[in-house]
């Protein structure tokens, strides 16, 4: 039964308290009587004490049962602040504001429930069993997201999100005016190939008309070639430019 509220565990021999609070306080008292039994628990000072006067010296409560769940944090900090559990004289709690670090000191001492643990074979065995056949990586992300229906709300974030970052140019095909004008001088009596009107023959005309135009640019090969390199060069400094800052190159090289 999942019943949300706050909880003490409490030091019947010295009287001192650790404060908690949860949406399932059974589970999390659970979870804390487990991770005391195993010496992993979190607060370095309620686990010295139950390894100096035992399981059977301590009694696990719960104090208030909060029906409103937004109020757990007040309540919660309400039964520390009456029982000083934050005080080391008077509690084992480790953070003065129960719901944020503040006041919280880490020291290198400070037990992890996942340091140093390791699985067994069997363990792994049965993890290997588990996943195999399964998708990793990118087929992970892929498999998870397939046949999403994404909400109005979540579309309508997405477009202001894309919307921020054109306005910000984060995009490297987006083209400042001055490229605009010389893309339009260039194009300038040139048909759109992607027009479905435009007769075939339209295509080869357009197709030898700019080949020709640039090659009448160099008076002999070698500097048509030579022009390709540097022009190669440029496109490959761009790409790496781009790459290293994350952004994709979506423009033509040459």
């Amino acid at each position: 039964m999942k019943i949300a509220g706050v909880y003490i565990i409490r030091n019947k021999i010295t009287g001192r308290v650790y404060v908690g609070s949860s949406y399932r306080i059974e589970f999390r008292l659970g979870q804390h009587r487990r991770a005391l039994r195993r010496g992993k628990h979190y607060s370095l000072h309620l686990q010295r004490a139950w390894n100096c006067y035992g399981e059977s010296a301590f009694e696990f409560e719960a104090v208030e049962v909060v029906p409103e769940p937004e109020r757990l944090a007040e309540r919660e900090q309400a039964w520390a602040d009456a029982y000083k559990a934050s005080d080391p004289i008077h509690g084992y709690n480790l953070r003065v504001i129960t719901s944020s670090n503040l006041g919280f000191k880490r020291t290198k001492k400070s037990p992890s429930v996942f340091k140093g643990q390791k699985h067994t074979p069997e363990a792994r065995a049965a993890m290997s069993v588990a996943k195999k056949g399964k998708p990793v990586g990118p087929a992970l992300l892929a498999n998870q997201v397939k046949g999403r229906i994404l909400s109005d709300d979540t579309k309508q974030l997405l477009k202001q999100e894309m919307a921020k970052r054109w306005a910000a140019g984060v995009y490297s095909h987006v083209h400042n005016e001055d490229t605009k004008r010389k893309i339009s001088i260039a194009k300038t009596g040139v048909p759109n190939l992607k027009m479905r009107d435009v007769p075939k023959s339209a295509y080869v005309k357009a197709a030898v008309a700019e080949s020709n135009r640039r090659r009448a640019k160099y008076k002999t090969v070698e500097e048509r070639r030579a022009a390709q390199r540097v022009s190669k060069a440029r496109y490959n400094a761009r790409l790496r430019a781009s790459r290293s800052r994350g952004i994709p190159v979506v423009d033509g090289g040459i």
